[in-house]
């Protein structure tokens, strides 16, 4: 290596902190970014809901189906998900996230979803739940849904629970009619509380590496 020190080379920009990510192998979905809901928006494959299943329990009967009919005035979502509740019970829809929903002890959780009704009469259940439906982590209610869509935040609270990923969220009705869902969120307590931010564990091991160009400050992040 011949390193001649009388010519220097380009200037180094001290913007540049050292610390890059780039989107492979879910490094910000499901990784760095704090969302927990896998195809939020339901554009993942036009024909079929992935990451998303029908939950007919209770003695309730019901479908989900993608609905291009019906989209979010005000906004580019232009693909709902349809849930159609035939049969009073516990019908909705169920997303498994990433690999399932990390549930933590004594954790609070903010879901968040737009919502259009016809024909309903009860609230909506919103809660973290076991794959099968048998054990419920956290649970809350909106009390009534609207024929126009509106958006809806519920807080998620947990208690002393065994940490466990075999999980999903579930958004259901007891009563039948037609339910309209988009842009469905769930988020865990996110670094420095930014809204729609990052997950906290792994933006403070990036802070403790003290990201900075040679010579300059620590930067924060």
């Amino acid at each position: 290596m011949h390193v001649d020190v009388a010519h220097p080379g380009a200037q180094i920009n001290p913007a540049f902190h050292g610390l890059m990510i780039e989107e492979i192998n879910h490094a910000l979905d499901a990784g760095l970014y704090g969302e927990l809901i896998q195809n939020r928006v339901f554009q993942n494959d036009p024909n079929v809901p992935v990451n998303w299943s029908a939950v007919q329990e209770n003695g309730g009967a019901g479908s989900i189906t993608l609905d291009t009919t019906q989209p979010v005035s005000g906004t580019v979502l232009t693909t709902s998900l349809k849930v159609s509740i035939t049969q009073a019970g516990k019908v909705g829809a169920a997303n498994d996230g990433y690999w399932g929903i990390p549930v933590k002890p004594n954790t609070s959780y903010n879901a968040s979803f737009y919502a259009k009704a016809s024909g309903l009469t009860g609230p909506l259940n919103v809660s973290i739940e076991s794959i099968d439906g048998s054990l419920v982590y956290a649970q809350a209610q909106v009390p009534t849904v609207t024929a126009d869509w509106a958006q809806y935040s519920v807080t998620l609270a947990t208690g002393a629970v065994m940490p466990t990923e075999n999980t999903r969220l579930v958004i259901s009705a007891g009563t039948t009619g037609t339910l309209w869902l988009n842009q469905v969120s769930l988020f865990p307590p996110r670094y420095r509380d930014r809204a729609n931010g990052n997950r906290t564990d792994l933006m403070q091991l990036m802070a403790g590496l003290n990201p900075g160009s040679y010579g300059s400050p620590a930067v924060t992040i």
